[in-house]
């Protein structure tokens, strides 16, 4: 982190301190109290002014590079570079198609269907259900002979 940071995580953390011990003496259990007593410590040197006092100094470079920071991980990479590394192939699919495509898919399908279709589907489905107990239809079967539900 840089010094501006820690100084506003510092802020941040000197503003919570009363709620944080506040919270701590009711809500940790006994065995885990004492470590407040790490809280008061960091408080204090965030008061004095010195946040990272008696830590080591890590060098930005070698924060940077453990962190990652402006790692090349590929969320970044545009279509170009993706296109070169995949060996020019091409994302644009409009350079393999012709130009006019109106041949290979038709938009009318009249020419499929007849133009009479009620003979594909009946009107009449009394073929396929039967109202007496003579033609169960499965499921049990009420007075008036019908399915119950």
């Amino acid at each position: 982190m840089c010094e501006a940071e820690l100084e506003n995580h510092g802020t941040l953390m000197d503003d919570w301190s009363e709620h944080i011990s506040w919270l701590w003496t009711r809500c940790q259990p006994e065995g885990n109290r004492g470590y407040i007593a790490d809280w008061d410590q960091m408080i204090r040197k965030i008061r004095r002014g010195n946040p990272t006092e008696d830590q080591p100094q890590v060098e930005e470079e070698i924060e940077a590079a453990v962190l990652e920071v402006g790692l090349d991980d590929g969320e970044d990479a545009d279509v170009a570079l993706i296109a070169a590394a995949e060996g020019g192939i091409s994302n644009d699919v409009s350079d393999d198609l012709p130009n006019d495509v109106s041949n290979n898919v038709p938009n009318d399908v009249s020419d499929d269907l007849p133009n009479d279709v009620s003979n594909n589907v009946s009107n009449d489905v009394s073929n396929g259900v039967f109202n007496d107990n003579n033609h169960n239809v499965g499921g049990d079967q009420g007075p008036s002979g019908g399915a119950v539900a």
